[in-house]
């Protein structure tokens, strides 16, 4: 039996990074990079991990309005519609809650995703909302980590 008959993390991919920054009252989507399916060995299920910081006012707080899938067959995602990767669940994750006098949060997050129904190409993209006006800021970087039914494609 080879080890790598019961090491989960052989059947891993790390795909679709992004970096994300930004202020209150600037906020705007980020998308990570498109992902050739058939180049990841069959991707079938995974977690969008989502890291970072944010500054924040007293009682202020940073959500995520809308944590996506795009997909298509086109390799430029010209073609590209929202893929429920969730069943049907809400894409809003509230992130952090400024402490009192203001705080600086750190961010770890994980949503898991269903990949069995996405078309060719793929990509995620997230897009924060601050509760200030202009007075906060965050930096964010995501990606996805996926499981496929056979060892990914190096």
């Amino acid at each position: 039996m080879d080890i790598n008959d019961k090491d989960a993390g052989f059947y891993m991919a790390p795909v679709g990074a992004g970096i994300l920054a930004g202020t209150a009252g600037a906020e705007a989507a980020g998308a990570g990079a498109i992902v050739d399916q058939l180049a990841h060995g069959d991707l079938r299920s995974g977690a969008i991990v989502i890291f970072g910081s944010a500054t924040l006012g007293d009682a202020e707080t940073i959500d995520l309005t809308d944590v996506k899938i795009e997909h298509g067959d086109e390799d430029d995602l010209s073609d590209a519609v929202d893929y429920d990767y969730m069943d049907g669940a809400e894409d809003h994750l509230l992130v952090a809650t400024g402490g009192t006098g203001g705080s600086t949060e750190v961010i770890a997050l994980k949503q898991r995703i269903n990949l069995q129904g996405v078309k060719r190409y793929w990509r995620v993209s997230i897009e924060p909302a601050c509760s200030a006006g202009s007075t906060d800021t965050y930096t964010f970087g995501f990606g996805v980590v996926a499981i496929g039914g056979e060892a990914p494609v190096a």
